[in-house]
């Protein structure tokens, strides 16, 4: 579906709006309120969660269009998005 929609977006304004909703708007909203949540159980350092949010899913987004392209990368790609959980937790994550 994403690589449907991310060729049909270019042609139909209608796609182009339901991939930015899902891929962009949906994600940072679900993982802003989960942020938010843990913020405010004193699980993780007080911040901007919309940004949070952004900084958590882009890199793994990014990720993800890298498969798409090459699939070959797949190792990497989860290597990468391993590497980049591990420093978000220690980053955000109060011990």
């Amino acid at each position: 579906m994403r690589r449907l929609l991310a060729i049909e977006q270019f042609r139909n304004e209608t796609f182009a709006e339901s991939t930015t909703r899902h891929s962009v708007e949906t994600i940072r909203a679900m993982f802003a309120k989960i942020f938010s949540n843990m913020i405010d159980k004193g699980l993780m350092e007080k911040g901007d969660v919309d940004i949070i949010a952004l900084e958590y899913a882009a890199p793994v987004t990014l990720m993800i269009q890298m498969c798409n392209r090459q699939p070959q990368r797949k190792d990497e790609a989860i290597e990468t998005i391993s590497r980049h959980f591990d420093m978000f937790i220690e980053r955000y994550c109060i011990k």
